[in-house]
């Protein structure tokens, strides 16, 4: 038995809630789903021989500019449309907007540590949390 969390739900869960369905039956029993599971990832993931290297070639794209956080860059996220659907980087509008502001100290020393190529040891073992 398990919890399944989340700020507005908590759930208890077992592992006996959904039968996996295989070619010819129900599988109801926790060690069964466990080997038939196994069998299924075991027949998708292959061993690959690592020792002939990949070639691949020159990129078609031009390379990606360094990263310069610029204030004007963070204004800009500070008037953001809050109901913008999230984009490739996952996160969304509302936190881009609510949060630019307050972090974009952190982000100029972030940037003045990537520039120079150092982090400091601290960084290193930080645990970062919004509070």
């Amino acid at each position: 038995m398990g919890t399944l969390e989340h700020p507005n739900v908590k759930q208890e869960y077992s592992a006996d809630w959904v039968p996996l369905k295989t070619d010819s039956n129900l599988v109801t029993n926790a060690k069964d789903k466990a080997t038939v599971l196994n069998q299924q990832f075991s027949s998708v993931f292959t061993i690959e021989n690592m020792s002939q290297k990949l070639e691949l070639g020159l990129s078609p794209y031009d390379p990606i500019q360094p990263l310069k956080i610029t204030r004007n860059g963070v204004k800009h996220l500070t008037k953001i449309k809050a109901d913008k659907v999230t984009g490739p980087d996952k996160l969304p509008a509302t936190f881009l907007k609510e949060k630019a502001e307050p972090l974009s100290g952190m982000f100029f020393i972030y940037q003045e540590f990537l520039g120079n190529g150092l982090v400091p040891n601290g960084w290193r073992k930080a645990n970062v949390v919004d509070r």
